[in-house]
């Protein structure tokens, strides 16, 4: 059973509704009683907690917040590899595609598997869909490659080893990231700061990619700098829409949130980290970066 909880979002101050399951409204609503301040809080953590597992929490998760002991939901979702759900997940979107699922007998790589998809499915189209890509995403799995077997087209699935890097953003880098984006996207999240936000229909979020060195500082035409944003923008929505470069002061978080990060194992560049977790609009603030190149 679901339930209906309404509240002010800490983000953005507006109104908004949020589905907690009962048993952690229940438990959200005795923890009023040891302060407004700790019941504030835990009910921020139970909220984003939830957004991040579209209202499906795990058991043992929401047992072990429950119990008051401290929870890294994501770093516990990258880090399980649950085959079987994400398999699940698979079927529920993609039951006309997908044949069947064969797990894979390595003595490595035990949470990997093939998906045998289905003849009449052209697999080059099927393994660039978004939708399929975002779920691999969020469970951390990737496909290494695509190839025939007995006639039938099969994808395998690896997982992705995440690793916190936390140390790094906020001991080595000070808290301080940088993002790039375009002059639109820039202008959103200046409003409303880095939201989580659900892939409908597959009800999964998305992740908020930063830049985190240790320099502390970018300056215009860093020929690394320059590089790196090619990497992670589009060139023609860039040339379009112009270049606009963010800086988040994570500090400014601190006492209401703590924001965990990961490192981008898509890109060689230690700097690439990302979170799951929103980032307010305190935080963040444009800065004049020019990439200009020689």
């Amino acid at each position: 059973m679901k339930e209906l909880i309404y509240y002010i979002n800490n983000i953005t101050g507006e109104d908004e509704h949020c589905i907690l399951n009962k048993k952690l409204n229940n438990y959200v609503n005795t923890c009023f009683d040891k302060g407004i301040d700790y019941g504030s809080k835990q009910r921020q953590f139970a909220i984003e907690m939830s957004d991040y597992y579209g209202g499906e929490i795990p058991q043992n998760i929401l047992d072990t917040f429950i119990n008051e002991n401290y929870v890294d939901y994501i770093h516990e979702n990258l880090s399980t590899h649950n085959a079987p759900l994400l398999q699940k997940k698979l079927l529920k979107f993609f039951s006309n595609s997908i044949n069947r699922f064969i797990d894979y007998d390595g003595t490595i790589e035990i949470y990997s598997f093939y998906i045998i998809v289905n003849n009449d499915v052209n697999v080059e189209s099927f393994k660039k869909n978004k939708k399929l890509l975002d779920l691999l995403q969020f469970f951390n799995y990737k496909i290494r490659e695509t190839k025939q077997i007995e006639n039938e087209n099969v994808l395998f699935i690896e997982p992705i080893f995440s690793e916190n890097v936390d140390d790094w953003v906020y001991k080595n880098c000070k808290g301080i990231c940088y993002h790039f984006t375009t002059r639109e996207a820039a202008d959103n999240i200046l409003k409303t700061g880095f939201r989580i936000r659900n892939n409908a229909p597959i009800n999964i979020p998305t992740r908020n990619y930063m830049y985190a060195t240790d320099k502390l500082s970018i300056r215009s035409g860093d020929e690394y700098v320059n590089a790196f944003i090619d990497k992670v923008t589009n060139v023609f929505d860039v040339t379009k829409y112009e270049l606009a470069v963010l800086r988040i002061d994570l500090n400014r978080a601190r006492g209401n949130r703590y924001i965990t990060f990961y490192k981008d194992t898509a890109m060689s560049e230690p700097e690439a980290v990302f979170t799951y977790n929103s980032i307010p609009v305190k935080c963040v603030k444009e800065v004049n970066y020019k990439q200009i190149k020689k």
